[in-house]
């Protein structure tokens, strides 16, 4: 019986997968995926703030963390945090009281004056009339109503406009600065799906004008949408909107986790912030963001700076941060290797999905087997990257 299930639904997976490659042929007969064809440097800013901080907004982003959100525990100081959707596995109502709860934290601990969420095509509970319809795909069916109202210390968006900390006095009267929505084109009929064409036209046609951050769950189409099987998966809809009407400073989203990043245009900077990668690892920094108070300047990506310069450094930063385990065994590695450990050339050594699997495998921790002490490394990585930003 259960087999039999199982059969069923791989078929109508491959038909559906079948079905979304036969319909992204048609899009890309149109050699128009940028109308702008711009892929310029994205603009940076230093760890610390370039003029007085009343002159930039900080943003700090992330997306995608799928009920994992206590793996990144650790996050980099900021005016405002954004959350830009699937926050849930299925919507489950425990993980979004523990969501709250996460984001409580991150008001105390790293000054947080605004947080702002929404949902993605994962959080099938915030779709009421989809969930009514599909919840037995998934798991035990949540109460709806209960699991939005659970999303506490926060302010959601979903089709909705709000205005950006410390930039409402630039804003004239009236005029939004902040805009959320939670739509996707189709993708194996997930919650907040709609078919391309005519019904997300209408979505992204509500898009005020004014909007100075768009917040979406998904990418537009070329910009960090590139999916390991799929190609480019992005909207067209949506790019078209925001390059030709809107004209964001900033665009944040997550949803293809392989695509995680930031691009620019020449005008708008887009930050694919998905947090986990696509094996659900934390292994996605959060990207920082300064956007300027004056709306003539461009929003500029925050480096970080990491003073660690050697692996040597790095152990006794994890020993005097109580990684002792993680600590001794790096030590051990290290006196039974003669040659130096080789770190990633940049200037920030120990950030990104490059050094911890660097690290990994330099350890021989693999995935399955080494779970707990792959997490502890995570975290340890996740605390020395926010204090880069110090």
């Amino acid at each position: 019986m259960l087999l039999a299930k199982l059969h069923q639904r791989s078929i109508r997976t491959v038909q559906m997968l079948s079905t979304l490659r036969r319909e992204w042929k048609e899009i890309i007969k149109d050699d128009a995926v940028d109308p702008l064809n711009q892929f310029l440097q994205v603009p940076r800013s230093r760890p610390k703030f370039e003029d007085s901080s009343t002159d930039y907004t900080r943003i700090v982003c992330m997306s995608d963390t799928h009920g994992m959100h206590n793996d990144i525990p650790f996050l980099p100081k900021g005016d405002v945090l954004v959350h830009a959707g699937d926050i849930t596995k299925y919507g489950e109502t425990g993980a979004v009281q523990c969501l709250s709860r996460y984001f409580e934290k991150q008001k105390e601990l790293f000054g947080f004056q605004q947080i702002l969420c929404i949902a993605g095509n994962h959080d099938m509970t915030f779709h009421p009339d989809y969930y009514e319809k599909t919840w037995s795909r998934h798991i035990r069916p949540f109460d709806a109503m209960e699991t939005r109202d659970a999303l506490q210390h926060c302010h959601y968006l979903e089709d909705s406009a709000t205005n950006l900390l410390k930039n409402t006095s630039q804003i004239p009267s009236g005029r939004s600065t902040v805009y959320g929505s939670p739509w996707t084109p189709n993708f194996f009929q997930w919650a907040f799906n709609l078919e391309r064409g005519e019904a997300l036209q209408q979505v992204w046609s509500r898009i005020p004008e004014a909007t100075d951050v768009l917040i979406t769950h998904g990418p537009p189409k070329g910009r960090g949408d590139m999916t390991l099987h799929s190609g480019h998966f992005g909207c067209q809809d949506l790019l078209q909107e925001i390059q030709q009407r809107v004209r964001p400073r900033l665009h944040i989203y997550g949803h293809i986790h392989e695509g995680y990043g930031t691009s620019f245009d020449g005008h708008t900077l887009y930050v694919n912030a998905s947090s986990l990668d696509i094996a659900y690892e934390a292994i996605n920094p959060c990207i920082v963001i300064d956007l300027p108070r004056d709306l003539s300047r461009s929003a500029k990506l925050v480096e970080p700076y990491c003073r660690l310069q050697d692996m040597g450094e790095f152990v006794g930063w994890l020993q005097h941060n109580n990684y002792l385990t993680l600590a001794q065994a790096l030590e051990t590695k290290m006196q039974q290797h003669s040659s130096a450990f080789p770190l990633p050339m940049s200037s920030n050594k120990f950030s990104g999905s490059g050094s911890y699997h660097s690290l990994c495998d330099f350890l021989g921790w693999k995935r399955r087997k080494h779970r707990p002490a792959r997490r502890e490394l995570r975290i340890a990585l996740c605390q020395l990257y926010a204090e880069s930003f110090f």
